[in-house]
């Protein structure tokens, strides 16, 4: 989430001027993303030529008051439940809240049908991954420390 990238790092970091700021995250986001994707010359750009992936966002709400600065807003106050309308490459697939690219109601019951399996495979795989956690925190903790002596 935009939050979670711009406030991760202000748990140890108490030099502000460093913070990531909101239109950082943004970017990271939007042009950042594409360019991870390897996608960079088609989306991540409300520009002529690159994909029309857009999302329309209800500002009519507590989430965006006060509305000084809306980007601030987006990033650190949005909740999912204010997108109103979604267009992926031009086609309109979220329309006044409703999905219209697939059946919701359909969804959410395969995956009621589906959960119980999720769950115990779920339960299984963190069962044989307990070993390994351990060794895994240990050495973490040896990397910490010797970063720590760095300093």
């Amino acid at each position: 989430s935009l939050k979670f990238a711009a406030t991760l790092h202000k748990i140890r970091d108490d030099k502000p001027e460093e913070w990531v700021s909101a239109e950082d995250v943004f970017d990271m986001a939007t042009v950042g993303g594409a360019e991870c994707a390897l996608m960079r010359n088609e989306i991540g750009k409300l520009e002529i030529g690159y994909k029309a992936d857009i999302t329309i966002i209800d500002i009519d709400n507590d989430s965006y008051i006060p509305s000084c600065n809306l980007l601030n807003s987006l990033v650190f106050c949005h909740r999912g439940s204010n997108v109103k309308d979604v267009l992926i490459d031009g086609k309109v697939v979220l329309e006044d809240y409703k999905i219209l690219s697939f059946d919701e109601k359909a969804v959410l019951t395969e995956l009621k049908e589906r959960l119980p399996r999720f769950i115990a495979e779920n339960d299984k795989a963190s069962m044989e991954a307990q070993p390994y956690i351990a060794k895994i925190r240990k050495a973490y903790d040896r990397a910490c420390a010797d970063l720590q002596k760095l300093s």
